[in-house]
């Protein structure tokens, strides 16, 4: 045999081939003679309690067994490949049903499904180019519990581009799917798409730091819900809790799905969710609302101990000089437990402003250049007055300034050249100052 699964009741399956006379228990479906068989075992593998034989040659093997599965509900699925090189003949007269791809170049994928105890043939099919040689050699192929298949295959060899592609798919050539002179990798998946409830748990992650607050998103289908939540130790029947854990640890969020119409009627999972004791950092930026392109300017950074900027700066503080409004976004870390935080620099070109204060006479500043006195004027109310140098460093603040006219003493700053930022009802200006 090539293959082994479990059921749910814990029954072993094999898939394999055999040129012997393999049995036929208890299968409604089979094609009596040929050489691939499935065999089930109770599971101490003392009784063989199902075996069934499939295929169309009666004097050798049809496929090389490539996945097998038997799902939640004991349906079986298996795969293989066939072609001239496995028996000097190519495969053909395969069992089909409802198939995706009726024909075959006797050198193709055969996908088979088979409903529980192997009763009757749900599903047969061939899949692969009508003139290419596809195969796979060893690699690894899946079909999961809920009856979908995960081919890999060798595809378009003999350089063909004759293997089924979706459109859309990578890498998305119509016509050309494969660049290669001779075999490449191809993949398909099918869903059968059985009447299985299933039970899955989306949560966005699950491991984090006091408090956290998580939404636990159901994924599955199903007529009713029960989750058993942490924390509380409460249950749920709505099908997206919310739970916030106050507590560090490692909680179990289990979910219950209900469908009375599946084969299965219920099926339940579970996840794991470990809380540091570690407090997440509340992240904040700070800087300039307004600048000038090309101004530098600093970004400052508070509330973890390390930082690392989306500019590969790791102090708290980082200088950045964008030509045009930009975001930069940090990560907080303090300890294990971290957080995130964004700021977008507003850039402008301030000769446009100054043009546009000239002709409305909004702001005046003067004298320009001065001693370090300067005076404001303005015919809207000032709310907030930035002052920086050239490296970005501020040395005037006021946020509180609710008034007209404001007098600005940088007689203790150095000489040199100086931005300001008016703020007023109509919004920001900016302007180059000289201290001489």
């Amino acid at each position: 045999s090539y293959f082994i699964q479990n059921d749910a009741a814990n029954n072993i399956y094999v898939y394999g081939q055999s040129l012997g006379n393999m049995p036929i228990i208890v299968a409604g479906y089979s094609n009596p003679g040929t050489h691939q068989f499935v065999s089930r075992y109770n599971s101490n593998l003392s009784n063989l309690n199902l075996s069934t034989v499939i295929g169309s040659n009666v004097s050798n093997i049809d496929i090389s067994p490539s996945a097998f599965s038997v799902d939640k509900c004991g349906n079986i699925y298996l795969s293989g490949w066939g072609g001239n090189i496995l028996t000097n003949l190519p495969m053909s007269s395969m069992p089909l049903s409802l198939a995706t791809q009726s024909t075959t170049d006797g050198f193709d994928f055969y996908l088979m499904g088979l409903s529980a105890n192997a009763s009757s043939l749900v599903y047969g099919s061939y899949f692969g180019g009508n003139l290419s040689s596809d195969h796979v050699d060893g690699g690894t192929s899946r079909i999961d519990k809920n009856g979908i298949y995960y081919q890999s295959v060798c595809a378009g060899c003999e350089g063909y581009d004759d293997f089924p592609v979706t459109p859309g798919a990578w890498p998305n050539t119509p016509g050309d799917p494969n660049h290669s002179f001779n075999c490449n990798n191809g993949i398909f998946k099918i869903d059968l798409q059985p009447n299985i409830v299933s039970s899955n748990i989306g949560i966005s992650t699950t491991s984090v730091c006091l408090p956290f607050t998580a939404t636990c998103t159901n994924v599955s289908p199903g007529s009713s819900y029960l989750w058993y939540l942490p924390n509380t130790g409460t249950t749920s029947t709505i099908p997206s809790p919310i739970i916030t854990f106050t507590n560090a640890g490692t909680h179990t969020v289990s979910l219950v799905v209900y469908n009375l119409a599946s084969c299965n009627l219920k099926d339940s999972s579970s996840i794991y969710v470990t809380v540091n004791s570690g407090i997440t950092p509340t992240v904040n930026i700070t800087g300039i609302p307004l600048i000038c392109s090309g101004q530098s300017t600093t970004l400052s950074a508070s509330g973890a101990v390390n930082y690392i900027w989306s500019n590969g700066s790791t102090n708290a503080t980082t200088v950045v000089n964008p030509t045009v409004t930009t975001t930069y976004t940090i990560t907080g870390t303090t300890g294990t437990c971290s957080a995130n935080a964004a700021y977008t620099q507003s850039v402008t070109t301030c000769s446009a402003i100054n043009e546009y204060l000239k002709n409305q006479n909004v702001v005046n500043i003067y004298p320009n250049p001065n001693n370090g006195i300067c005076h404001i004027n303005s015919a809207e109310i000032i709310e907030t007055i930035i002052v920086t140098d050239i490296s970005g460093k501020c040395v005037y603040l006021n946020k509180n300034v609710n008034d007209s006219k404001l007098t600005i003493d940088l007689s203790q700053s150095s000489e040199g050249l100086y931005f300001i930022s008016v703020k007023t009802t109509l919004g920001y200006f900016n302007f180059k100052l000289i201290r001489d």
